[in-house]
């Protein structure tokens, strides 16, 4: 094993631009995106002397420097690859199928998503995520249908290519695609099923009712010493 260098001995911080830092800030940020976690884990301290274990020559860059400048030019270099792939992928006589959906996290923020479905010119089964993001506005079918047309045109597929677009049956979204040949999501019209002919029975419904109260009262100091006697 080489002798460590001067700069490497007293822990020189690599310049912002050279090569090994951008390499690492890289790596980085893919395994914060892939492991999904928050853009504070490079400000825990046990986190920094971790790093600095392994290089005391990487400086890691903080929470606001991944928020606001090294994520936002990692998600256009991806999109734009993304885009460009889809034009070599996608022939002019391509067509294909829409699935979209919104949904709240645990702090009630909304996000709306929508994933492109295609067969290549090699007739492989293709799925693409187009785009994934907050979706801070009232929820009625013009702004769906506009937001959705936003993505549509800047991915450079005309709507017009499009078989189908399937969402959940609500009225918003069924309203929104009902003249892009729209299709309800198969598991949403299931879990509807279910939830109106099981769940919507007398009987099930005083079994679930005795089961949460059940689950209450185990959850009680009392009910825990069942369980530790």
């Amino acid at each position: 094993q080489p002798a460590p260098t001067l700069e490497e001995s007293l822990g020189v911080k690599w310049s912002p631009k050279s090569a090994k830092q951008l390499r690492a800030q890289r790596k980085m940020q893919f395994w914060l995106a892939d492991a999904q976690l928050p853009y504070t884990t490079p400000d825990n301290t046990l986190f920094h002397e971790f790093v600095e274990e392994l290089s005391k020559q990487f400086d890691v860059p903080s929470s606001k420097e991944l928020r606001t400048t090294h994520f936002p030019k990692l998600s256009r270099e991806v999109q734009y690859r993304l885009c460009t792939e889809l034009k070599k992928e996608m022939g002019p006589e391509t067509w294909c199928a829409l699935t979209t959906d919104i949904w709240s996290s645990k702090p009630q923020d909304s996000y709306l998503s929508v994933t492109l479905h295609f067969i290549n010119k090699s007739w492989v089964r293709k799925v693409v995520v187009l785009r994934c993001m907050p979706f801070n506005f009232r929820h009625t079918s013009a702004t769906i249908k506009s937001r959705l047309d936003f993505f549509l045109d800047k991915w450079g597929i005309p709507l017009l290519r499009t078989q189908c677009v399937v969402s959940d049956t609500t009225s918003n979204m069924k309203s929104a695609f009902e003249s892009s040949k729209w299709a309800p999501c198969f598991l949403h019209v299931l879990a509807l099923v279910v939830k109106h002919s099981v769940f919507e029975q007398s009987g099930v419904k005083i079994l679930l009712q005795k089961t949460m109260r059940l689950i209450k009262k185990l959850r009680t100091p009392s009910g825990k010493r069942l369980f530790t006697n």
